[in-house]
């Protein structure tokens, strides 16, 4: 497994921090509900998340309206979905990626980081699977080093992919930067990004 979260640890945080923050608070207050959350507990995205998910829905319910209408109504009839290819030997990716394609899979997400080569013959073994009118993306989860990450990046030069989902950890926003200016494949942050201070400082070291 190269990327799994705390389940327990998101459900303490939940009951014994977020929850009780905003116990009788109005759900139609989202703005300051995040903020008391935000004092209650620094962090916790997938925590937060769920609290916010849920906050929209009781809203929605008490307004007799949709999540949609709330957000500003419908912007489109459907939204497509990416189907996950794991860590897995290049003739099973492949063998797994035609079958999504089969099942009407327009984007594949390619997980990577174990082994920068086998993630390279993964990829390659996948776009000669499903050819070049499928979408795919890659994601590291944080795991790579800075000189693995520049091989896997030169390897996949010729993949095509969409963009490649943080390679390095979390904190290396000056390895995100550098990488940056050394592979056309788009990089796209996801650990490095809790909050909006991070989306300024990424976007300021232009990672």
């Amino acid at each position: 497994v190269i990327y799994a979260r705390d389940y327990r640890n998101i459900y303490d945080n939940l009951t014994d921090y977020l929850l009780p923050a905003i116990i009788g608070k109005d759900p139609l207050e989202i703005g300051s509900l995040h903020t008391i959350l935000d004092g209650a507990l620094p962090l916790c995205r997938d925590g937060k998340n769920g609290v916010d998910a849920a906050a929209y829905d009781l809203a929605g319910k008490q307004l007799g309206v949709s999540v949609s209408t709330l957000l500003g109504g419908t912007r489109l009839e459907e939204i497509s979905m990416i189907a996950p290819i794991g860590s897995v030997p290049p003739e099973q990716a492949a063998e797994t990626a035609s079958e999504f394609v089969a099942k009407g899979y327009k984007y594949l997400n390619l997980k990577l980081g174990l082994d920068w080569r086998k993630d390279v013959q993964r990829a390659v073994a996948v776009r000669e699977a499903v050819g070049p009118d499928i979408t795919l993306k890659g994601d590291a989860n944080a795991v790579y080093s800075r000189d693995d990450a520049l091989k896997a990046l030169r390897g996949l030069r010729d993949v095509g992919l969409q963009h490649f989902e943080q390679p390095l950890s979390q904190h290396d926003i000056v390895g995100h930067a550098a990488l940056a200016q050394r592979t056309s494949i788009p990089l796209c942050a996801d650990e490095s990004l809790q909050t909006l201070q991070d989306a300024f400082n990424i976007l300021k070291a232009d990672a």
